[in-house]
């Protein structure tokens, strides 16, 4: 498959800054290539990385996303059910579970400009009171915190962006916002909530995919002129599909392939890789000049086409200028990557187009130990742990 490249121009993140996040007291990443993949043990943290990243770049707007960003393996992340007047729905970012402490998320992009998201749990009654309770009780005068009685004291957190100077030497004052959730259950805002950094999308290991969400976003590639480069990609998995269009249902769009048997088939029964490929794919042109955010990345592929489907996301993520992070835990994987990598070092500099990164944990502290293609090809001839 060739996408018409778009050079690699895009903005992407060098360097992140991962503290109090989490399992990571804090965690550095640097140098970031292009394309990313983040290797390591169970539960040091991989997926936490791309959670991290996702939470710098997410669009706090969409608050009811914020509410919902806890729990993994959901588009959305889930819903995290909890005990009301008990913990904040957002306790489990912190690390340790320990709100007390700010999380901050600081990214540096390759043209050296530094953004920082620092979030706060507001624990005192006397600050939430001053802070909130104008939003909660618009025109009533608020004497002491006697408003907060019989545990009706909400959960806030803190979005901050503290204020810097552009390498043009433009002045971006400082934002804070607040979101506000109420015993009630409830959600409001106030104040100047951060806006997404750039397009963000985080695809997790084990969710079942929308295929209506799908279908509307393959809609992007139909205007793109790309879906021939898509179905070349995806005969890779099945050798027999010619087309795939868009169907209208009962249930909403979905889409549907043309391998040769005179009906249509729904792209869900090609099986798990062909719609799991599709979706990435989707997404690269969908993520345009931004993240895309891919955990387990070798769920649902056959070993023996991985090197290929390292060409695709390739060229398709060059085509948008998209910056690739994804996790995994196989070593055909990575070794597929050091492959292809090596034979195609792109249009960057080299190490700035590939880089593993195994996340190891000593006690509390936490560090990634990088590789660029050429130094993952001697780690793996000579029997280093990479994963």
């Amino acid at each position: 498959m060739t996408f018409e490249s778009s050079g690699t121009d895009g903005r992407f993140i060098r360097r992140a800054n991962i503290s109090h996040f989490r399992g990571f007291k804090d965690l550095i990443l640097e140098p970031l290539a292009r394309i990313n993949l983040i290797a390591g043990l169970n539960n040091v943290g991989k997926t936490a990385v791309l959670e991290a990243l996702q939470l710098k770049n997410m669009p706090f707007n969409n608050f009811m996303l914020v509410l919902n960003a806890p729990v993994r393996n959901s588009p959305n992340w889930g819903f995290q059910p909890f005990m009301r007047g008990v913990e904040a729905p957002w306790a489990a970012w912190f690390h340790r579970y320990e709100v007390s402490q700010p999380i901050e998320i600081a990214i540096t992009t390759n043209n050296s400009e530094t953004s920082t998201l620092r979030l706060r749990n507001l624990i005192d009654a006397q600050e939430i009171q001053e802070k909130v309770a104008p939003v909660l009780f618009p025109g009533q005068p608020i004497v002491d915190s006697e408003v907060w009685a019989f545990g009706a004291q909400p959960h806030v957190l803190e979005l901050q962006v503290p204020g810097k100077q552009t390498s043009s030497g433009f002045m971006i004052p400082q934002t804070t916002g607040y979101i506000i959730f109420e015993q009630s259950g409830q959600l409001r805002v106030s104040g100047a909530l951060p806006q997404a950094t750039m397009p963000a999308i985080y695809r997790p290991s084990r969710a079942d995919g929308n295929p209506n969400e799908l279908a509307q976003l393959f809609g992007q590639l139909v205007v793109q002129k790309q879906v021939p480069e898509l179905v070349e990609s995806l005969k890779m998995m099945e050798p027999r599909l010619k087309d795939i269009t868009t169907v209208a249902t009962p249930i909403g769009a979905q889409l549907y392939g043309d391998i040769g048997i005179g009906h249509q088939m729904p792209l869900k029964l090609m099986g798990e890789g062909t719609e799991k490929l599709t979706s990435l794919l989707v997404d690269a042109a969908s993520a345009r000049d931004g993240l895309l955010l891919i955990d387990e990345i070798e769920n649902g592929f056959h070993y023996s086409v991985l090197e290929s489907i390292w060409a695709s996301l390739d060229q398709a993520t060059r085509q948008s200028r998209v910056q690739l992070v994804a996790t995994t835990h196989s070593l055909e994987c990575i070794a597929a990557a050091q492959r292809y990598f090596s034979r195609d070092p792109g249009l960057l500099p080299s190490g700035e187009d590939f880089r593993v990164f195994r996340v190891e944990r000593d006690g509390e502290a936490v560090k990634a130990i990088g590789f660029t293609a050429e130094e993952l090809g001697e780690a793996l001839e000579l029997g280093f742990e990479v994963r």
